[in-house]
């Protein structure tokens, strides 16, 4: 598993879109995000062309298979309304969409629903008990 500075990023973009006055602004400010869309259209761009880069890559002394995969998603609160901007930018821009669970009512079920989708995106399964990577207040 790598923690990339791009996929936090990601992370914190997609988020971003979700976000509304002040905390609107101090997100663009932590990215470095103008007005506008243009961080998204960038972050989609980026995204297309990592999607190139799996493959057998190398040279006649080093070489083999690579696999690129950026696995970021939102997990929402079920029941919560979502704004239909915030939706459609996630699935244009970010090939995403908002997975819901149930943080408040079932919380354990929320943790066991979304830790399984680490596993499914190619990333190594993480050392760390099940209880130490998502919390109650997480």
């Amino acid at each position: 598993m790598l923690l990339s500075p791009y996929s936090i990023e990601l992370a914190l973009a997609m988020t971003r879109n979700g976000a509304v006055g002040d905390t609107r602004t101090q997100m663009d400010a932590v990215l470095h995000a103008g007005a506008g869309d243009q961080l998204d259209r960038s972050i989609n761009a980026l995204d297309q062309v990592l999607a190139t880069r799996s493959g057998h890559r190398g040279s006649d002394s080093r070489n083999g298979d690579v696999s690129v995969s950026v696995a970021n998603s939102l997990w929402g609160q079920r029941g919560f309304e979502f704004e239909q901007a915030f939706l459609s930018t996630l699935a244009a821009d970010y090939g995403a969409g908002m997975n819901l669970v149930d943080y408040v009512g079932d919380a354990p079920g929320a943790r066991r629903t979304i830790q399984p989708v680490g596993r499914r995106s190619h990333r190594r399964q993480d050392p760390r008990p099940a209880a130490r990577r998502l919390r109650s207040t997480t």
